[in-house]
């Protein structure tokens, strides 16, 4: 090892630089709030142990790039969002266990009610190749 003497932190120009950079934005929020409400997206990752304010245990987030979507009966949005995973939606993605990049189809399909308030139940399709191409024809023709 040298006995170079190292500038401080503070002189060198590169920290200066990347002091200069703004924030990193993070995903929008996507939330199922209406029955029937749906995504055609892609899978992106997921983020465990994201601490919110509303709730003291960490939460689960999917992220996905949302190709498509219906949100209370109209057109939903489409993008790169960030779903909090109840715990139907942990279940589905711990069984599926997907792939970056993998196309899938989820709807907010029924409300049962539980000991504790009520379970949102969804219903899920990981999508084939084929599948996929028809449903991208279908979106394109619309």
């Amino acid at each position: 090892m040298s006995n170079k003497k190292l500038k401080p932190v503070s002189e060198l120009s590169i920290i200066d630089d990347l002091a200069k950079l703004p924030p990193v934005s993070n995903s929008a929020l996507f939330k199922f709030e209406t029955v029937g409400d749906w995504i055609y997206a892609k899978f992106l990752g997921r983020r465990r142990g994201v601490q919110t304010q509303s709730v003291d245990a960490p939460s689960t987030v999917l992220d996905v790039e949302i190709l498509a979507s219906q949100v209370d009966g109209g057109t939903g949005p489409v993008g790169k969002f960030g779903i909090f995973e109840s715990t139907v939606i942990s279940q589905i993605m711990d069984a599926e266990k997907l792939n970056v990049g993998y196309p899938f189809y989820l709807r907010f399909d029924s409300v049962d009610k539980a000991k504790k308030g009520r379970v949102k139940r969804f219903s899920f399709k990981k999508l084939s190749e084929e599948e996929t191409l028809k449903l991208e024809s279908a979106l394109d023709a619309q």
